[in-house]
């Protein structure tokens, strides 16, 4: 057994791994608030899971305030969490995780379920003093929502990602925390400020830092685990400005065909095995093939950038995606 972790300002994410048999288990913990410490030691951290019994112990760590070692310590560290050039992953992966900035307006304006700005600021100034919890209703999981919007929009907005990148992965703990997988596509959605076509994959076991961690001191395991536990494809993203109609065609003379005449969003069904010929009409004819994933092929025809400056604007275009997914959602 492979005893992995990765630290960051408030949680381990810890995993036991069989080299053998590629099995896991896949725990969190949180850490106590900085307001209780100053520092603390990997080992002492550590000497409350059960490593003892493990071949190997790897930890990473973004946590600048467990940033010491015990002399003699056998335990492998590290402080960065990159992305991977050379594993069975979609590159490049973008990992998003609590450390990022949070604005107290922009998680207000996507904090569905509080009207009170004052209630939604103490929320989240609250939360980024002792950490995140486990959300138990829904009121908590449309505070985790918002936060993971802004968390998301903060690395996905930027219009270099998108213009010199046609496939991506997106990993990190809130996808974790999600209801349904497929309330993922917002945050996608609402970061995309341009036309194109991306093959996006979403680690939502939140595995990225266990293979990462691997690939650092043990690159054959980490190859035969990714290879095992791939992340899927949940959708291929076509924004489209003024497209009018658009034909999949299955074969053996099956096809479909969307009209955008009233309606601007459609999530079209691949099953994993298949794939379409998917030929676009608008101002610019496009053609292409697309393979199945977890949602399928999604047009987006919403002229860029989306209008989302407040409550309602967000609420509406949430409820477009709402109406485009269906019973998907």
């Amino acid at each position: 057994m492979i005893f992995t972790a990765y630290i960051d300002r408030y949680n381990i994410y810890y995993y036991y791994i069989n080299p053998e048999s590629l099995s896991y288990e896949y725990f969190s913990y949180p850490i106590l608030p900085s307001i209780y410490f100053d520092s603390l030691l990997i080992d002492k951290l550590l000497e409350s899971f059960n490593t003892k019994g493990a071949e190997k112990v790897y930890v990473f760590s973004s946590n600048k305030r467990i940033s010491t070692v015990e002399k003699g310590s056998k335990i492998n560290y590290e402080f960065s969490l990159e992305g991977i050039k050379d594993l069975n992953i979609k590159n490049p992966v973008y990992y998003i995780g609590f450390e990022g900035s949070v604005s107290t307006k922009e998680h207000f304006k996507n904090f569905s379920l509080e009207s009170s700005y004052n209630v939604s600021s103490n929320l989240l100034q609250n939360m980024l003093i002792y950490g995140p919890k486990i959300p138990v209703s829904d009121y908590d999981r449309s505070f985790y929502e918002a936060l993971n919007v802004v968390l998301t929009k903060n690395i996905l907005s930027k219009d270099a990602l998108w213009s010199s990148n046609k496939t991506l992965t997106l990993s990190g703990p809130l996808f974790n925390m999600l209801k349904k997988k497929s309330e993922s596509i917002f945050y996608v959605l609402e970061s995309i400020n341009r036309e194109g076509v991306w093959d996006i994959s979403i680690d939502f076991n939140h595995l990225f830092p266990a293979i990462r961690i691997l690939s650092k001191f043990d690159k054959p395991l980490a190859e035969r685990f990714s290879k095992k536990h791939t992340f899927e494809t949940a959708s291929t993203v076509a924004v489209i400005n003024d497209c009018k109609e658009a034909v999949l065609d299955f074969g053996l003379s099956s096809s479909q065909k969307i009209n955008f005449s009233k309606k601007r969003i459609a999530i079209l069904p691949i099953s994993k095995k298949n794939k379409a010929k998917v030929e676009i009409f608008g101002k610019k004819p496009l053609k292409m093939e697309v393979a199945g994933s977890v949602f399928g092929l999604i047009i987006d025809t919403r002229d860029r950038p989306l209008d989302l400056e407040s409550k309602i604007k967000i609420e509406e275009s949430r409820k477009e995606v709402e109406m485009a997914m269906g019973e998907r959602l």
